[in-house]
């Protein structure tokens, strides 16, 4: 929407360089100039959010400010559409601008670049209608379809592992962006009964980058498995270079995710990481590990036994049922 030829233009030179706030705190000055009420909170809401970024996290002062900044967003009646190319420029930087539920990220014409594409498989982004405005960090930014969906928030963080901040996105331009930007992957077309992670060229990927994407990965499966009844999961090296993700439910298996050979070691591996397993020597497993997770608030545990394979690791999970506890007697 358009503000005032002056306000505009402040915004536009935000927009060209989201992470330097002069234009923010300029845009402030002009807001309480207008005399406006609903003006002069925004403008407050942009100094304290300002003044907060430039504090260490643990600093009580900054935790003062946030709360003043919260307070003044109640008043705040603009709402903002911004194009994703500069959103994804400075993320936080747009928290410090105004409000997350009045802002939309306008998605039209945007083509995620590499370090966003590996932050959401694409199977993830189009079963929850989520793509990745920022790269992998500590917490990340993601534009969705319906943000205010009870049950998104918790089941990306799952399979995410990490705290997310979710932007608006009109539905029909985040549907685009998903078609114009994962088939540079070269993955086939998904549907909610195949999911597909797509293996990011090696060369693109740090160590960090490769645990996180293995991490989100291995969650994904146990969600799925919780999700779907599955009480049995199998990894199976089809493969000299490819493997498989087989879930068995009410006696009959049905075939999920593909993984090349690399990430295989990486999935075993943590696996093996959080199932209590240590490798051997010769790059076995001995015996067998256990895990529980609690999805979608359900409690599960599994056990984990891994072999090896000539063309490589082996993993069968299996649901375990929950002990039934009886009640106490009158």
């Amino acid at each position: 929407m358009s503000l005032h030829p002056e306000a505009d233009a402040l915004l536009q030179a935000f927009l060209d360089c989201p992470t330097d706030e002069t234009p923010r705190l300029v845009l402030a000055d002009w807001l309480d100039d207008s005399g406006l009420p609903e003006n002069a909170a925004w403008a407050a809401f942009i100094r304290a959010r300002c003044q907060a970024a430039r504090l260490p996290a643990a600093d009580a002062e900054r935790t003062a400010l946030l709360h003043t900044a919260d307070r003044h967003a109640a008043a705040i009646t603009v709402r903002l559409t911004v194009p994703a190319e500069s959103f994804a420029r400075g993320p936080a930087a747009f928290l410090d601008l105004l409000p997350t539920d009045l802002l939309t990220v306008s998605l039209d014409g945007f083509v995620l670049p590499p370090e966003l594409l590996e932050v959401v498989p694409e199977s993830v982004a189009r079963y929850n209608r989520v793509v990745s405005l920022s790269p992998w960090g500590e917490q990340l930014y993601l534009a969705a379809a319906d943000p205010t969906d009870p049950d998104l928030r918790q089941r990306l963080e799952f399979i995410l592992n990490r705290a997310i901040v979710f932007l608006r996105t009109p539905p029909d331009e985040l549907d685009r962006a998903v078609d114009a930007s994962y088939p540079l992957w070269e993955v086939d077309s998904v549907t909610e009964e195949l999911l597909v992670y797509p293996d990011p060229p090696v060369s693109r990927v740090t160590d960090a980058e490769r645990e996180q994407t293995t991490t989100a990965f291995v969650n994904l499966v146990l969600l799925e498995a919780v999700r779907r009844g599955a009480t049995w999961i199998e990894i199976r090296p089809e493969s000299a270079v490819a493997a498989r993700v087989w879930f068995r439910v009410e006696n009959d298996w049905h075939g999920r995710d593909t993984i090349n050979r690399a990430r295989l070691t990486d999935v075993t591996g943590r696996l093996a990481e959080i199932g209590g397993l240590t490798a051997s020597d010769d790059g076995t497993y001995p015996g067998s590990g256990g895990l529980a997770i609690v999805a979608d608030g359900t409690p599960a545990r599994f056990s984990v036994v891994i072999e090896l394979t000539p063309f490589g690791y082996w993993v069968g999970i299996e649901r375990l049922r929950e002990p039934v506890v009886a009640a106490d007697g009158p």
